[in-house]
């Protein structure tokens, strides 16, 4: 437990939670980014893992795509896995990286920029550690402002008889998308700055190229959720065209040692369908993620998210009790479930796959479905106060 953590609940006995046996709602609202659970979306889970497991052997470019509306699941489900994946005991002796992103703008070089501050300016050291010892592996490739960035790094360094971290940072910064004065780009060995998506685009081609040859990597893998936000009002159509051309164009360029896990709305995925069907065709097969489609599905949803917080209190807490009150009844969840599902009325088949999940009859979203049973968590715990 964090120190924080451990200083909020160092006495239980303030903290109404611990009568249930856990340390607070185990059930996340809209504004909780929830990972820890993931539960159902079987279909979803083999198919990513089989796809993981080749990206894993063959080392070549894969990607995945999921769709589903808004709150069914789509964000829990990346998270989960781009925290989760760091667990597996068959990952840690490899050196993947991980990078989750939904920060888009109406560019590619702001996707770039995302990307690379993810990766974070301590890969750069590390890059430039290794190359400091091994400059034969900027041979493999062309010559051009991020051969001569690193060389410049690699430089100074040897005269100094130890890293530069300042040149670095500049040197990170710059990569990352900042723009310098001219005399900031002679600083750091370079011409001109990073303008155009082409450019991005072959540069972090090289970096991946030069880090995987290091042993820095075995390969990136980067969750893009909420891309639907690419084709939203505030971008243009022409911007649409060049910013989903580019990612088309990063696809193509990187051929090894990435994997692209995306996440839409099925609207958009209809839209990317129609309209940009050499992007869609590289994204390859989608899976639906599923709403909770009964009410044993929804029992098991909370309880799944109670045992998770029931299981935290007994690691982290020093209770040793074994029972504790239940925080919330069978009755209950059903009537949130009844409350939610969908209408009496029938809905022809052909008009299913348009018709909005929370009017189809015993349909729930997961998000409306937690944020009911958040509420009357709280209700529940300030009545008994």
């Amino acid at each position: 437990m964090n120190s924080e953590l451990a200083s909020l609940f160092k006495d239980t006995q303030k903290n109404p939670y611990v009568t249930y046996g856990i340390f607070g709602n185990p059930f996340p609202t809209n504004a909780t980014e929830s990972y820890e659970v993931c539960y159902n979306q079987e279909e979803a889970k083999q198919k990513f893992i089989q796809k993981l497991v080749t990206f894993i052997s063959e080392q070549k470019i894969e990607t995945f795509l999921i769709t589903a509306e808004h709150r069914v699941g789509k964000t829990n489900f990346l998270l989960h896995y781009y925290y989760e994946l760091r667990s597996i005991p068959e990952l840690r002796n490899k050196t993947f990286k991980y990078i989750y992103t939904r920060e888009y703008g109406d560019n590619y070089l702001i996707f770039h920029k995302s990307i690379i501050e993810t990766l974070g300016e301590n890969f750069f050291i590390n890059l430039l550690n290794r190359l400091k010892d091994d400059k034969s592996v900027l041979d493999e490739i062309p010559e051009t402002d991020f051969k001569k960035g690193l060389n410049k790094c690699i430089e100074v360094s040897t005269l100094s008889s130890g890293l530069d971290i300042n040149k670095i940072s500049l040197f990170f910064e710059w990569f990352a998308g900042v723009k310098f004065p001219q005399r900031g780009l002679r600083d750091i060995g370079v011409f001109s700055n990073i303008a155009t998506s082409s450019v991005a685009i072959r540069y972090f081609k090289d970096l991946i190229k030069v880090s995987r040859r290091l042993g820095i990597i075995t390969g990136l893998i980067i969750f893009i959720d909420e891309f639907e936000l690419i084709f939203g009002e505030s971008v243009s159509r022409a911007k649409r065209d060049k910013y989903l051309q580019d990612i088309r164009s990063l696809i193509d360029e990187i051929q090894t040692g990435l994997f692209i896990v995306c996440a839409i709305t099925p609207d958009k995925l209809i839209e990317l369908s129609k309209n940009y069907q050499a992007l869609r065709a590289r994204l390859g097969e989608s899976v639906s993620l599923s709403p909770i489609r009964n009410f044993d599905e929804a029992h098991a949803y909370a309880f799944e998210y109670i045992k998770a917080a029931t299981k935290k209190y007994q690691d982290e807490s020093k209770d040793k009790a074994t029972k504790f009150k239940n925080i919330i009844e069978k009755d209950e969840i059903r009537k949130i479930y009844t409350e939610l599902a969908g209408p009496e009325e029938f809905i022809p088949f052909e008009k299913l796959s348009s018709t909005p999940i929370h009017l189809i009859q015993g349909f729930v979203v997961q998000g409306f479905f937690f944020d009911k049973l958040h509420n009357l968590i709280e209700a529940k715990i300030e009545k008994g106060k």
